[in-house]
């Protein structure tokens, strides 16, 4: 969907030099198509399944389908609201000037969350197929996670100097502002890791329901302290309410499972040790 996107754009505004409702109609259509196609290919699969199996209803299983994707559909809402609700919020207080600078920062620290959301995918699987002791493998995970992203804060922290120079000295506020956010990005990343151990055994209701919380907490917050302190505060804000999501899923984490979720803060030397040999290994290998 989003090459899809990205190949529309290209067309519609590029090529073509038409406006952004001719754009929206292009990506609708492409929405439609696809989703088509998605229909038709379970429809294939499934009646292949069937010749093999007797065909029948499960609403049992169809219910808790619903149950859990009505769950992660509340997560994923909130989530959404936390990430994008706040550059509106400053367009609507502090204008588009600042919003435009406000949003050089926030697009910098979605490009810095895209890693742990690869590596999060990737656990999901298996965590959902072990279903043994799947609270110390996304322990193990994700604190091979925190050393990546601490590298990687720190890698962002010196090249957000460059913002000013790329995009000129009216968006030299850019690189506060991701300097801002970015502890709290270190601490989200480390979040959409550890709960994949909830995300694949069955999320229970209390992960969304941090969510909502955070969501509301955020939202107050940006509209108590964007109109009187701006962009900043909104940066703040995100950085707030990343740690906030961070310590109720680890804390949860912790009752549910016994692991002391501190752990992911502690990088194990011999871990290094056996990475490295095995990277020595395939590199003589070849």
């Amino acid at each position: 969907m989003s090459f899809s996107i990205l190949i529309n754009s290209v067309l519609v505004l590029v090529i073509w030099r038409r406006g952004l409702a001719i754009l929206v109609s292009f990506n609708t259509v492409a929405a439609i198509v696809l989703s088509l196609v998605l229909v038709s290919f379970v429809v294939r699969v499934s009646r292949r399944l069937n010749e093999h199996a007797a065909t029948r209803s499960n609403f049992s299983l169809l219910k808790q389908m619903l149950v859990y994707g009505g769950k992660f559909y509340v997560s994923i809402f909130a989530s959404f609201v936390i990430f994008r609700a706040d550059l509106l919020i400053v367009n609507h207080f502090r204008g588009t000037q600042a919003a435009g600078v406000y949003a050089i920062a926030s697009q910098f620290s979605f490009l810095l969350i895209m890693l742990p959301g690869v590596i999060a995918s990737l656990l999901f699987p298996r965590v959902a197929s072990r279903q043994d002791d799947t609270a110390a493998y996304a322990v193990d995970v994700t604190r091979h996670t925190s050393f990546i992203m601490l590298l990687v804060c720190l890698a962002a922290a010196g090249l957000s100097f460059l913002l000013p120079l790329v995009y000129g000295a009216r968006f030299g506020d850019a690189t506060i502002q991701l300097l801002i956010m970015l502890p709290g990005i270190f601490f989200i990343s480390l979040e959409s890791v550890l709960v994949q151990h909830f995300t694949g055994t069955g999320l229970p209701a209390m992960i969304p329901a941090f969510w909502f919380i955070t969501m509301a907490i955020n939202l107050g917050m940006n509209f108590a302290l964007v109109p009187v302190w701006g962009a900043r505060a909104a940066a703040i804000n995100s950085s707030v309410s990343y740690v906030l999501i961070f310590i109720l899923v680890a804390a949860y984490f912790s009752h549910k499972t016994g692991h002391n979720p501190l752990l992911v803060f502690a990088p194990r030397i011999h871990e290094f040790q056996n990475l490295f040999a095995k990277l020595q290994r395939r590199a003589f290998a070849k």
